[in-house]
């Protein structure tokens, strides 16, 4: 019996390509973001509290966890390689 292994690995080359290019919008996101609040500081905004990152993760139905994975002050430089990292 012959078998091609063709477009399975097709198949798994868009989802590996999809899910890098999800993972490097998210992290231009969220750098956009931050640098956008600086900027906005800068200019005369007031600064308020500081913008944080927070993953929530569902463990059953009534638990849910939260990590903070970023924590970002007016006064902090932006930096997209610090941010993928913490990422």
């Amino acid at each position: 019996m012959e078998h091609e292994s063709g477009p399975e690995l097709l198949v798994w080359l868009a989802m590996g390509t999809a899910g890098i290019t999800l993972a490097k919008s998210v992290i231009d996101l969220v750098t956009t973001i931050i640098k956008a609040r600086s900027e906005g500081i800068k200019k005369g905004d007031s600064p308020s509290a500081p913008v944080e990152l927070i993953i929530r993760k569902i463990i059953a139905d009534d638990k849910i966890i939260e990590e903070k994975v970023l924590r970002f002050v007016y006064k902090d430089e932006i930096n997209t390689e610090e941010i993928e990292r913490d990422l």
